[in-house]
């Protein structure tokens, strides 16, 4: 248990964040923690906030109270955060992070209970526009639920705003012949909603394999440099990306 890993010094991630939230809400001493660091962590910027798990942003938020005396709440959305003190900085698009705790529904209950002002960097500087624009078909087609399983929007909450790109000519090989390398993964959430387990997994394996073997097929598909000059697609230039 969390007592033998301590006694020994081998105290897992998980085990770190626990320990940090009962030192923050301590009845005795937890008051004064949250003081000390408040005064040291002036400001506190969270990247990767959809990765963020529940443990984490309660450690954020309580941090940053507005009132370090009363930051014990049971429930961190209930704790008051002073203005200009926490940023948070995320993608629900990259949440990837689900095997380890994270939940996307932290990142949506945290910009509802934050109330503070809300930007939107909305343009890609490193992907191709027709990456870009595949991952927008995709999340439109979607109405709300992400194919890949990755996370589902409950009902009434907010669909994440379309992202733009820059152009990326003159910076590099662009790929053509293609509607989007992501096309065939946009099917409806009608063939998929009753999925579980075994089948679920199985759908998708076959939907990517069949999508490859046509591009593997497909003369038009490949690749071509500034100077216009054409590639054909090879399977080396595929990667397929699973979970372990």
């Amino acid at each position: 248990g969390v007592d033998a890993r301590r006694r020994a010094g081998t105290l897992e991630f998980h085990d770190l964040l626990v320990l940090a939230r009962k030192v923050l809400t301590d009845p005795d001493q937890g008051a004064e923690v949250r003081a000390s660091l408040r005064d040291r962590y002036r400001r506190l910027l969270v990247d990767e906030f959809q990765d963020t798990d529940p443990i984490q942003i309660d450690l954020a938020v309580r941090i940053a109270a507005a009132d370090p005396a009363s930051a014990d709440d049971p429930r961190w959305a209930d704790v008051p955060v002073e203005p200009g003190r926490l940023f948070l900085i995320g993608d629900p698009k990259q949440s990837i992070y689900g095997f380890r705790g994270a939940d996307i529904h932290s990142y949506l209950s945290a910009r509802r209970a934050t109330h503070g002002r809300h930007y939107q960097l909305g343009t890609n500087y490193r992907s191709t526009r027709q990456l870009v624009d595949a991952v927008n078909q995709l999340f439109r087609h979607a109405e709300g639920h992400y194919a890949a399983g990755a996370f589902r929007f409950r009902k009434g909450e907010e669909n994440p705003l379309p992202f733009d790109a820059v152009d990326a000519a003159g910076r590099g090989q662009q790929l053509v012949g293609v509607d989007g390398p992501f096309q065939a993964l946009a099917v409806g959430m009608a063939e998929i909603e009753d999925m579980r387990g075994d089948d679920y997994r199985e759908f998708f394996a076959q939907h990517c394999a069949e999508h490859i073997v046509r591009l593997l097929h497909d003369p038009r598909a490949g690749f071509e440099d500034d100077a216009g000059r054409f590639a054909r697609l090879m399977p080396a230039d595929l990667a397929i990306l699973v979970r372990d």
